[in-house]
């Protein structure tokens, strides 16, 4: 996901910032139930329009606006999920590469979260396809492979057969085919060193159980590989390779989160806050370095002469304070990871990572 795309959205501040989010059916593009879930929300954000604008011209150009980037997201092609931001300047469509809850929010800001949880979800990583015949290359980014057709790849070396061998009576000794075999992987992993001093990302390995072995000989243990798949899938589409991957990066994801949250916690005694009003003060003064939130934390809130007071309920001028944070750390530079429920009970839910 483009944090430059986040931080834009964060800056904006507009009455009203109107965001709708909606999952879609991949598996079943152009089927005629997306388009009447969208139609239900459009419907949903007209009302709370109609509800909160003033003036029927400023609601009826807004909801025109909201009409037009409905109708611009492409169901032929659907991502998993769906993200517009409308606001009387803005408009924007973002595709998700995960499913989303489908809700309407309408505010003085952008809601982030789903943007944010979605870009988490499928971290940047280079998938390398080992296989003694052919080694290939993929990119992933927000869930999508592009296959690298550079420095190499697809790299198939080639290896001279044994009834082809020069000065031979017999067959290649196991010995030599093994050397054979590493000789292929030590150039496939010239390539991909190459590739990652140009743009690292994290590295996914997908192959038999033999030829991963041989890549663990050639590449020794600290390469940077997160996950391995194990199968034979040298013949497989891009499309193919981003699905096959997923739930390993998914599941690196989610253990990068748990390893925050114990860094975080560490650090609360010294160089973080925990809390939703220490953390929003913090957030708001431009401290946050990082911020750690539980998915479904939610916190109503009203701002009295600049110090945050908790609400039971919501107000006309009351606001999602976990929102307003999360904006906050973005517009300043922070980075911020959505992590499970629970994970931070201990610590009030949400915690701020700090500069100073």
């Amino acid at each position: 996901m483009d944090q430059t795309l986040i931080r834009e959205l964060a800056r904006e501040h507009a009455t009203p910032a109107l965001s709708i989010f909606c999952a879609l059916d991949t598996k079943d593009a152009g089927n005629d139930r997306d388009p009447k879930v969208l139609a239900a929300l459009e419907h949903e954000a007209a009302d709370r329009i109609e509800t909160q604008m003033v003036g029927p011209d400023a609601s009826a150009a807004l909801r025109r606006r909201v009409s037009a980037a409905i109708a611009s997201i492409d169901l032929a092609h659907p991502t998993a999920g769906v993200a517009v931001y409308v606001s009387p300047e803005t408009s924007r469509v973002v595709s998700l590469p995960r499913a989303v809850e489908n809700r309407v929010l309408l505010g003085n800001q952008f809601a982030l979260r789903e943007l944010i949880d979605a870009a988490g979800f499928v971290l940047p990583a280079r998938v390398v396809v080992l296989s003694r015949e052919l080694n290939r290359c993929f990119d992933v980014t927000d869930g999508v492979a592009r296959e690298r057709r550079d420095h190499g790849f697809p790299l198939a070396p080639p290896i001279v057969p044994d009834t082809n061998t020069p000065h031979r009576d017999f067959p290649l000794a196991e010995h030599e085919r093994d050397e054979t075999a590493k000789d292929v992987f030590r150039s496939v992993h010239r390539a991909v060193q190459a590739l990652q001093r140009e743009d690292p990302r994290d590295l996914v390995l997908v192959g038999d159980a033999r030829d991963l072995a041989y890549w663990n000989t050639v590449a020794g243990s600290n390469n940077g590989v997160v996950a391995r798949v194990h199968g034979n899938h040298e013949r497989d589409t891009a499309a193919e390779i981003a699905r096959l991957v997923a739930p390993a990066l998914e599941e690196h994801a989610e253990a990068r989160r748990t390893a925050a949250c114990a860094r975080a916690r560490e650090a609360v005694s010294s160089t973080a806050v925990a809390g939703m009003v220490d953390v929003w003060t913090a957030a708001q003064a431009g401290r946050g370095r990082l911020l750690l939130v539980e998915r479904g934390y939610n916190v109503c809130a009203r701002e009295v002469s600049g110090e945050l007071r908790l609400l039971d309920h919501e107000t006309r001028d009351s606001f999602d304070a976990v929102e307003a944070t999360i904006a906050a750390v973005a517009r300043h530079g922070g980075e911020i990871e959505i992590v499970p429920d629970g994970a931070l009970a201990d610590l009030g839910r949400i915690v701020l990572q700090l500069r100073y």
